[in-house]
């Protein structure tokens, strides 16, 4: 089935909770018969978006984002939480790289990254994959096993711009996502 975004296909598409589908998308079950849908064909117009929320504003607390994914290529982004006008604002990032899940992200007035990568490859099977924020340390897990930590101080909020949330490509930077993608959170 192929979805075009609009206020009244949200509610219909149960995406009750602020994520909206921006361009069109394909959602199809993640197995034949399953009730629980998958979505693909993603682009940097074509995505899942939620507009920003003073809820987003995460600063030095606490946060996690995490999405299932299937599939996918290196430079793709699973999931992303960031500002869409530059790159020097604090972030949030699942991504693929040299083969491995990644887990990125970024303090406020800085462009470079804290990021490290899993042990797990990506390819035709489902992983969960989650960012978690603890204190001054960042951890990724995939299906649950800790991946990695690394040090993390500084607040992920700046700027008079609001971050978004964008689920199969980058807000504003391309790095679209290949494959499938499920219960983003």
């Amino acid at each position: 089935a192929y979805i075009q975004a609009n206020s009244s296909q949200n509610q219909r598409n149960g995406l009750g909770n602020g994520l909206e589908i921006q361009g069109t998308l394909t959602k199809a079950p993640i197995y034949p018969g399953a009730e629980l849908q998958y979505y693909t064909g993603f682009s940097s117009s074509n995505r899942l978006w939620q507009m920003y929320n003073s809820n987003l504003d995460f600063g030095t607390g606490d946060y996690f984002m995490s999405v299932w994914a299937y599939g996918g290529g290196n430079s793709q982004t699973m999931m992303v939480r960031e500002r869409s006008d530059t790159d020097a604002h604090g972030a949030l990032l699942l991504f693929l790289h040299d083969d491995k899940y990644q887990f990125y992200s970024r303090t406020n007035g800085t462009s470079s990254w804290t990021s490290f990568a899993s042990n797990v490859e990506f390819g035709t099977h489902w992983v969960q994959v989650y960012l978690v924020r603890r204190g001054n340390t960042l951890e990724g897990y995939c299906n649950g096993i800790l991946q990695g930590s690394t040090a993390f101080s500084g607040s992920t909020i700046g700027g008079s711009v609001g971050a978004e949330i964008s689920i199969g490509a980058r807000n504003g930077h391309g790095q679209a996502y290949s494959g499938r993608l499920a219960l983003a959170k």
